[in-house]
């Protein structure tokens, strides 16, 4: 689905809703269930994607309240621990970061160790969704959830892989305004650097290359912080394996 399509589809929802001729859960409903798999098989993962944008733009046009209770009912899906519906679960991810970088939700108790929980999922696409998640819901509120997630990488070395991959969406989702700026404040730009030198040269190859593109992505955002950066941490090119060295120079 193109940007241009999938823009028109999420207007769409959100007229739908505040036209008050279709109920919220009925719509919400019907574009949850369209992410259900069938006999020919499950969605593409952009399929599933634009599903959780649209399920995410239509909670916004329904106000707080709407939201809120869509939130808890997601929650409640990860929560229960008598699901076996991988499919279910995969969505209710989708659509908690979705939502959560259009909207702050520090406000539902514990939803961050929540997500977090699903790292332990046997199915890589519960783990990729819940990176995703996590990092998509810090967007909302970086004061509230990025020194969690730095400390997260810091302290839970088996999780370091998804947590730098939550890492990378923050980074990603980080826009520049007219002046030049970007949305992470220097105490923040700062930290995260000082954290992705110190585990450049991990003995994991994943983690390195993880790294790398969060280097990368800085990069964008932040060049004239990033290239004194390196200086300061007198980071030894010959030692950072080609992998990170190739994503960084891209």
């Amino acid at each position: 689905m193109t940007l241009f399509l999938l823009q028109a589809l999420q207007k769409f929802f959100a007229s739908l809703v505040q036209s008050a001729n279709t109920s919220f859960e009925t719509l919400l409903d019907s574009l949850i269930s369209t992410a259900k798999p069938s006999q020919s098989g499950s969605l593409s993962k952009q399929a599933l994607s634009s599903i959780a944008q649209c399920v995410a733009v239509l909670c916004l046009a329904a106000g707080d309240q709407k939201c809120a209770s869509t939130v808890e009912m997601l929650k409640g899906i990860l929560n229960d621990d008598s699901s076996t519906n991988s499919a279910k679960q995969h969505m209710a991810l989708l659509c908690l970061g979705e939502i959560g970088r259009r909207k702050d939700l520090s406000n539902h108790v514990q939803i961050e160790n929540i997500v977090i929980e699903s790292f332990q999922s046997p199915f890589e696409e519960i783990k990729s969704a819940a990176s995703y998640a996590l990092g998509n819901i810090a967007v909302g509120n970086l004061s509230k959830y990025l020194p969690f997630i730095l400390d997260q990488i810091d302290n839970q070395q088996k999780k370091q892989y998804l947590l730098l991959h939550s890492l990378k969406e923050v980074i990603a989702r980080q826009s520049v305004d007219h002046t030049g700026q970007s949305e992470l404040q220097d105490s923040n730009i700062v930290k995260i650097l000082a954290l992705l030198f110190n585990h450049c040269e991990s003995e994991e190859e994943g983690v390195r290359n993880v790294v790398a593109e969060c280097l990368g992505k800085i990069a964008l955002i932040e060049p004239n912080k990033l290239i004194p950066a390196l200086k300061v941490w007198s980071v030894d090119i010959s030692k950072v394996t080609p992998p990170c060295f190739i994503y960084f120079m891209i």
